[in-house]
């Protein structure tokens, strides 16, 4: 989605579906606001499976209170390098385009765009591939983020604490801001909600991308992202919303396993993880 610029709008993978609620969940879980509760506890409940070495896989289904179609992948950085790949031509392409046109194990949607008077797509702040700075850094409310790769892994930090872009092979200004030093960025709960993408580092420096296919809030997005394991979230230190509606898109090609997921739409920029 091109979301609007006037408000606000690791490695991990997680997908969510969510239907309405039709009964409590246990009496722990139902202490958390709608749907976190249902989605902590198919969380807490599940376990990651291997897929290839460095990149896990996690899937649940919570039920009755709650449908959730949850996939995560947990992408350690000694096994992962990251890239950000711009749009293959002026119009967009979709993260499966990408996959296609590269050695990218997971491809996720990244930062945000606007559409040109000749009707191209560019992006909205800092975006820098293979080295090459593509777009400047911004000051930009609704993009206080950056997610860079430099030679000592994948870093999140707030644009205006970017001291120098010496040195970064990869960077996607984009935001809000979901998690910082462990804790949650205040959000409304009754915030707008949306189909949602967020990347995270967790206390392990395991990057963790996150696409909710569902309705969300940035409340819920960064409760579930800072949660610790044992209460069912993804234990993040650092959280970044990522453009997200109908944006989101996801292509996962990894060893005979492929998946798309999400919305096959034209996008301007993605960021690529591919195995080391």
């Amino acid at each position: 989605m091109r979301e609007s610029l006037c408000r606000a709008a690791a490695v991990a993978l997680l997908v969510v579906t969510v239907l309405p609620q039709s009964a409590r969940a246990d009496d722990a879980a139902a202490q958390l606001p709608s749907p976190l509760a249902p989605l902590h506890q198919a969380i807490a409940s599940s376990d990651w499976t291997a897929i290839t070495p460095g990149v896990d896989r996690l899937s649940t289904t919570a039920a009755p209170a709650h449908v959730l179609a949850l996939t995560a992948y947990r992408l350690d950085p000694t096994s992962i390098r990251m890239r950000v790949v711009p749009q293959l031509a002026p119009g967009g392409s979709s993260a499966v385009d990408i996959a296609a046109s590269s050695h990218a194990a997971i491809v996720i949607n990244a930062g945000f765009f606007w559409i040109t008077p000749d009707n191209a797509l560019a992006p909205t702040g800092l975006l820098i591939s293979d080295g090459k700075t593509l777009a400047p850094r911004k000051d930009c409310r609704a993009c206080p983020g950056v997610i860079y790769a430099d030679k000592k892994g994948v870093h999140i930090e707030r644009e205006r604490n970017l001291k120098s872009l010496r040195g970064i092979t990869a960077a996607v200004q984009v935001g809000p801001m979901l998690v910082e030093k462990g804790a949650v960025i205040t959000f409304k709960p009754e915030g707008p909600a949306a189909a949602r993408s967020a990347v995270c580092l967790d206390a392990a420096h395991n990057v963790i991308v996150v696409a909710a296919l569902s309705a969300l809030t940035l409340y819920e997005m960064a409760a579930l992202m800072q949660a610790a394991p044992k209460d069912g979230g993804f234990g993040c230190e650092t959280a970044l919303n990522l453009d997200g509606g109908p944006s989101t898109q996801v292509a996962l090609t990894i060893k005979g396993h492929s998946e798309q997921l999400g919305f096959p739409r034209p996008v301007q920029n993605f960021l690529a993880f591919e195995l080391k």
